[in-house]
C-alpha cells in the first residue's frame, strides 16, 4: 500500500482522539472509517491481495481500539466504509446489547445504502 495514495495515517485515531471517544458515554450511532472487532467482514478481496502483516495489523487494531469504542459507548448503529464493502451485519455488545454494523461500499461506486437522518 502506497502512503497518500491508498492508504493515509489519518486513518487511524491519535490517543487524545481514541480517549474522548471512550469517554463519551452511551451514543446511539458511530460514523467510523473503521469496524467494531469481534467479527468477520463479510466479502473480503482474498487474504493474498494484501500483505499479513498488514492484514494482522488491521484486525489487532479492529479487535483493540475499535472494540474498545464499541464496549464503552454500546452504539446501536455503527457505519464505517474503511473495507469499502457494502453489509449489514448484527453484532452484540459484551453486556448482550445489540449494534447493527453497517459497511458502505467504495467511492465512486453507486450506493447500495443509504444513510436516513431523521428525528425521533
Amino acid at each position: 500500500r502506497e502512503p497518500g495514495y491508498d492508504w493515509f495515517p489519518r486513518e487511524r485515531m491519535s490517543g487524545e482522539e481514541w480517549l474522548r471517544c471512550v469517554q463519551a458515554g452511551k451514543v446511539d450511532i458511530v460514523f467510523a472509517h473503521d469496524a467494531p472487532g469481534g467479527y468477520t467482514i463479510p466479502d473480503l478481496p482474498p487474504p493474498s491481495t494484501f500483505p499479513a502483516n498488514a492484514i494482522a495489523d488491521a484486525e489487532y487494531y479492529r479487535n483493540t481500539t475499535m472494540d474498545s469504542i464499541g464496549q464503552a459507548t454500546k452504539p446501536e448503529r455503527w457505519f464505517h466504509g474503511h473495507y469499502h464493502v457494502a453489509y449489514e451485519d448484527m453484532i452484540f455488545w459484551e453486556d448482550g446489547s445489540p449494534c447493527t454494523v453497517t459497511g458502505l461500499n467504495c467511492d465512486g461506486s453507486p450506493l447500495p445504502r443509504v444513510v436516513q437522518f431523521f428525528d425521533i
